[in-house]
């Protein structure tokens, strides 16, 4: 007799069928972990470009408006050379406007900016800002 019996033949296909299975599942794993890790990197690529925004603006600051002392959801400062920069917090988006320009966002739709804060005390500058549930800060010491 040549050839495979009906028995044999549904055992190879339910073997065939429980690899299947497995190498589904499998990369269905690989699949969400990678989206897990894209949405971590998006949110620290966000924190990391919004507090290096702050850190430019600091580092040409002459002056400080808001906050003059305490805490402030804003940020106003002027720069060496006149130049006023604002920024702040609109909806779940961090905005930054240059003399009276329009307000642009620094953070994209990706993400969400839950809180923005501010406060200047003793010459000690310090940003903080919360996206997707992770705290970014800075701190400053300001000679100025």
């Amino acid at each position: 007799m040549k050839g495979l019996t009906l028995i044999e033949t549904i055992i190879y296909i339910a073997l065939l069928g429980i690899l299947m299975v497995g190498a589904i599942s499998t990369v269905y794993s690989l699949i969400e972990s990678g989206v897990a890790t894209t949405g971590s990197s998006t949110t620290q690529d966000e924190g990391n470009f919004v507090l290096a925004k702050i850190s430019w603006a600091l580092s040409q600051q002459d002056s400080v408006l808001v906050p003059s002392s305490g805490f402030s959801n804003t940020l106003t400062l002027i720069t060496e050379d006149g130049t006023s920069v604002s920024m702040r917090k609109t909806g779940t988006v961090v905005e930054m406007r240059v003399d009276t320009g329009s307000y642009l966002p620094l953070t994209s739709l990706n993400v969400t900016v839950e809180d923005l804060g501010f406060a200047y005390t003793n010459n000690v500058f310090s940003a903080s800002t919360t996206i997707d549930g992770k705290t970014f800060e800075i701190h400053r010491f300001l000679r100025k």
